[in-house]
């Protein structure tokens, strides 16, 4: 098993920061290691997401290393937080995370299209992984993986001041 913690995300809405942080070290289980080759051009980090905004898009590189390949990869949500601890009091949203739209994509393939909280909800263990399209990566392969987000249309005040905290672990197992 390999694991890759890529995005620490935290989410302020009315302020609309989006802390990123990446991992470029390689990590590594038995003689398999799963490496992030770039830093991801950190578009989440200072933007202002307003509702209906345009999408904040990342991209992020993994190759798999060793000598054999995995049987399983893809990706889940950890350290999740609708509310997170940052949110103000005039934070009125039932579940501030189910206002921001986020969509993945793997190539060519969409891999999720939905809300944060329904991703989080659905995918929050190595066990209930997203997987990637080809649910594995061969020895050596390189994949990107691209992570758009924005705040829906329908969101309205009851979202300003909320901070919704999130972080994507990337995985592999042989």
């Amino acid at each position: 098993m390999v694991l890759v913690s890529i995005v620490k995300a935290l989410l302020p809405i009315g302020s609309a920061l989006l802390m990123l942080i990446g991992q470029a070290n390689p990590f590594v289980q038995g003689q398999m290691t799963l490496t992030q080759l770039d830093q991801p051009s950190s578009l989440f980090g200072s933007q202002l997401y307003v509702p209906g905004g345009p999408d904040q898009i990342d991209t992020y590189r993994l190759r798999l290393g060793g000598p054999v390949d995995s049987t399983r990869a893809g990706l889940y949500v950890t350290n999740f937080d609708s509310r997170a601890a940052g949110s103000s009091p005039v934070c009125t949203a039932p579940d501030p995370s189910a206002g921001f739209d986020i969509t993945i994509t793997e190539g060519g393939d969409q891999l999720y299209q939905g809300t944060l909280s329904a991703l989080a909800q659905a995918h929050s263990s190595p066990q209930s992984l997203l997987p990637l399209a080809s649910g594995h990566l061969a020895r050596g392969s390189v994949t990107t993986v691209s992570v758009a987000l924005h705040l829906d249309q329908a969101a309205g005040n009851d979202y300003m001041g909320c901070s919704v905290s999130a972080s994507l672990a990337w995985y592999a197992a042989q």
